[in-house]
């Protein structure tokens, strides 16, 4: 059976290479303004997103196995979405570093006969000794416009964290492997 994932991020497609895995990506492109409507919990929105995400791909690919993906970044309720503008950008991590906020990343894996959906949540908390001017310079440096968050943490995002507590690092990027691993033998999809 093929495997598709259900994206067209270059960072959730490189973590799947990880794996050594025979895969393809196939853009789903659908309305998530519909989910952010529905009044739903941030962890709620994630699986929602991921399974429309898989849904969309699978309809046209009814004889493969589809793994979809979505995080949401949240303070309590407050979902942030991507920043978009660089004033936006800066005014999400001023936000931020308020309090921890935690990244919730959702997967759903789908075939014919079975779907699997699982999340990783993962709780980051923004240095306070960063000023405006930092976040301003991080901003020019690392251009995360597209990113939730309005961060990297792949790349120089790094340096603005006090703390990382999760049970996945790779969650943090867009797909967490190790319990996409484990979910995959459930399709008879071996690593090794």
């Amino acid at each position: 059976m093929n495997l598709i994932l259900a994206s067209e991020s270059p960072y959730r497609k490189e973590l799947l290479e990880r794996l050594n895995l025979s895969f393809s990506c196939v853009p789903a492109h659908i309305n998530e303004e519909s989910v952010w409507e529905k009044n739903l919990s941030p962890l709620e929105v994630s699986i929602e997103l991921a399974k429309m995400k898989a849904l969309k791909v699978f309809t046209a690919n009814k004889n493969s196995i589809i793994i979809g993906s979505d995080q949401v970044i949240c303070q309590g309720l407050k979902i942030f979405g991507k920043p978009k503008t660089p004033d936006n950008a800066v005014a999400q991590l001023i936000e931020l570093q308020k309090a921890p906020h935690e990244l919730i990343t959702s997967v759903c894996i789908l075939s014919k006969n079975k779907e699997v959906i699982f999340s990783n949540k993962t709780t980051l908390t923004i240095r306070k000794d960063l000023t405006k001017n930092d976040f301003i310079k991080y901003i020019e440096k690392d251009v995360p416009l597209n990113c939730a968050g309005s961060y990297k943490v792949e790349s120089m995002g790094i340096a603005l964290f006090d703390s990382i507590e999760t049970s996945d690092f790779t969650s943090i990027v867009g797909l967490p492997l190790i319990d996409l691993a484990k979910q995959l033998k459930q399709f008879n999809v071996s690593i090794f």
